[in-house]
Parts: structure tokens; sequence; C-alpha cells
């Protein structure tokens, strides 16, 4: 990983406290918190944090119902490229596509 590393260590710690304290809050804004830190865990090779982060919150997003937000479909892009599991990745490239479908359809094709 490049950059600052004490200021981004900072910024990790300083997350995961203030995640902690709204923790079982289901929010799409901790959601979006959960999809950040994973992505810091990523850089510093936490594969196991990283997919903790990341499925927690898609479960938050499942909960609140906002399977069509950007942010959803983001943390099933990253779930899908980051999970070791085959079987992972399919079900949420599956599901991914399933959304993405109607939107694509919706596109103006040249003629």
């Amino acid at each position: 990983m490049t950059g600052n590393q004490p200021a981004s260590l900072e910024f990790a710690l300083k997350a995961r406290r203030t995640l902690g304290a709204v923790f079982d809050q289901t929010d799409g804004l901790v959601a979006q918190g959960l999809m950040i830190l994973a992505y810091y865990m990523s850089g510093q090779a936490e594969a196991d944090k990283t997919m903790y982060y990341l499925q927690l919150a898609r479960k938050m997003c499942q909960h609140l119902d906002t399977r069509s937000s950007d942010y959803y479909m983001l943390i099933l892009m990253t779930i899908g490229l980051a999970s070791p599991h085959h079987e992972e990745k399919l079900e949420v490239f599956t599901e991914l596509k399933m959304r993405l479908e109607p939107l694509l359809s919706n596109t103006i094709t040249p003629a």
C-alpha cells in the first residue's frame, strides 16, 4: 500500500471506533462506512477482515432493502472480485447481472 501509512492507520482506527459506536444501527451510511473500511483492510492485505466488512455491509443493505442502490452494487462487485470462493463469486455476479440487466436494456443503441 502506498501513501501516508500513519495517517491511513489513524483513519482506520477512528473509523472502527466510530462504527463501533453505531454498529447496531441499521443505516445506509453505516453500510457505506463498512464498505470503506473493507477497502482499507484490502489495502492492508487483510483478506478476512475485508470480506467480513463487505458481508456486513451487504447484509445491512439487504435488511434495509436498498438492493438497487449504487453502493449495494459496488459492494457486490467488490465481493465478487475479492472473494476467494468460486461459489460466492458466481452468486454475487449472478445477482449483479440480474440487477443491471433492466438498466442496460433501457440504453439507447446507435442506429
